[in-house]
């Protein structure tokens, strides 16, 4: 993986520059590649459908799906879900690197089937899988019964931006709630698989708070990210501006060494927050 691990002493050592050179770093990266998104986490990716049922008023994919008029709106994208056959069908073969599945969109009970379907093919031919998800109890159970045999190959990623039902809600009106995703890491983690978490985007101003309950359980890697503000869906945009201040480079100075602190060596910065603080 390209993905750079920041250390705490790495962190210290990048707070302490100056304003101006923090800057004119920024600057030049405008300019420069750099790893992001996906790509931070696997080599290539998998979805079998259009559309995911959560509705997250963040949702990259349905912002993009919104922009380049393949639905109308986040209501469309929630409501009217497009199957694509052709993926759950195909017969994978191994790819080199880590496969991602799914990335625009979730695996709930609706499609679990075929999320399954898939998932065995590409596991018999070999593959290395890190399935994200914001986690349904119910199909991790399902998951972990079916793909017991290659849990060597998989890796769990589960978001959880929260761990108050409330911020949850708002932001995730119809993903599961914290309670279930902590119940579905646990499931996970006692049937013996990799376990890691997403916090990106945090979604309050204790990400710390989510870190502390979930790290005995995390067997990998907890992620902590920003949200992406550019070309939110309209529910989004309402919801953003009081949302933004959670984003700064100072507020991110505040909760660091508490987040080191609680992850046990466990904490990875997504590009989003390097890019903030000049770290990349």
């Amino acid at each position: 993986m390209n993905s750079k691990i920041i250390s705490f002493r790495n962190f210290k050592e990048i707070k302490k520059k100056p304003t101006k050179k923090t800057i004119e770093t920024k600057k030049i990266r405008k300019t420069s590649s750099r790893t992001s998104g996906t790509k931070e986490w696997a080599s290539s990716n998998i979805n079998i459908q259009q559309g995911c049922k959560n509705g997250c008023k963040y949702c990259y994919a349905a912002r993009m799906a919104i922009r380049f008029k393949r639905c109308e709106n986040l209501k469309d994208w929630t409501s009217n879900i497009q199957t694509y056959e052709n993926n759950i069908t195909k017969n994978y073969r191994k790819r080199n690197g880590r496969i991602m599945f799914p990335t625009t969109h979730d695996i709930y009970i609706n499609n679990l089937v075929n999320c399954l379907e898939v998932l065995n093919t590409l596991l018999r031919a070999g593959n290395e899988i890190l399935i994200t998800t914001k986690p349904d109890l119910y199909c991790i159970k399902e998951i972990c019964d079916e793909l017991y045999q290659y849990k060597k190959q998989i890796q769990f990623r589960f978001t959880i931006g929260s761990k108050n039902d409330d911020v949850l809600n708002t932001w995730e009106p119809n993903a599961p709630d914290f309670c279930e995703r902590i119940s579905s890491l646990k499931c996970a983690f006692w049937n013996g698989f990799k376990t890691s978490i997403s916090i990106e985007p945090y979604l309050d101003s204790n990400p710390q708070g989510v870190i502390e309950i979930v790290e005995p359980f995390v067997t990998e890697t907890i992620w902590l990210g920003v949200m992406n503000s550019r070309n939110l869906p309209k529910e989004g945009r309402e919801l953003y501006e009081n949302q933004k201040k959670l984003y700064s480079r100072e507020f991110l100075e505040r909760i660091l060494e508490k987040c080191y602190s609680l992850a046990n060596g466990k904490l990875r910065l997504k590009d989003s927050v390097r890019y903030i603080l000049g770290m990349n």
